[in-house]
């Protein structure tokens, strides 16, 4: 295992600040996108330039939320057309040897969510700055290593979600037994 910064392993781009076209051609993401399993296919829409051209998402690039409250990292997996917002770095991986989901899962740890919270510039919508993200340590270990790790937080994330719906469902079940008492 060695360390290394992102910058060595990626580059860090500032997504773009463009007008939202409702009948524009390429997916404008933002944020709160996010919050919807189908982000990129509900987004605001722009419109087809040269700019948008030259900076569109590819397979693998990851979104890093750099403005907000929370610093949330997603890797970029669509075929649609699309384009970051402002609101994200884009990271494009320059080394083959690193999974791009794994660097979005260690970008996503609570330790290094922490450090980015006190790394954090700005009171109104807090920020991360550029050289924050690209100084950051990365460990790189082996591919075989770094996709048992996905894999894993994968199985944990949904564990969780399961253990939530099992949860709900109890709750159901105990109001609609009570329900029934009360009816009696």
């Amino acid at each position: 295992m060695k360390n290394t910064t992102i910058k060595n392993i990626a580059s860090v781009t500032s997504g773009l600040f463009l007008p939202v076209v409702p009948s524009g051609e390429v997916a404008y993401l933002q944020v709160n996108d996010f919050s919807n399993p189908n982000a990129v296919a509900m987004a605001s829409k722009t419109l087809a330039t040269k700019r948008t051209e030259t900076n569109l998402l590819h397979k693998g690039n990851i979104l890093f939320a750099c403005k907000g409250a929370t610093y949330l990292s997603v890797v970029y997996n669509s075929d649609i057309q699309a384009v970051a917002s402002t609101a994200f770095f884009v990271l494009r991986l320059r080394d083959a040897n690193i999974c791009p989901d794994y660097l979005c899962w260690f970008l996503n740890q609570p330790s290094i969510q922490a450090y980015f919270k006190y790394s954090q510039i700005g009171s109104n919508t807090p920020l991360i700055r550029k050289p924050i993200v690209e100084e950051l340590e990365i460990p790189i270990v082996d591919m075989d290593i770094q996709i048992k790790i996905v894999e894993i937080s994968k199985l944990a994330e949904q564990k969780r979600s399961l253990i939530q719906e099992i949860s709900r469902k109890k709750q159901m079940i105990l109001d609609q037994t009570l329900m029934n008492i009360i009816k009696r």
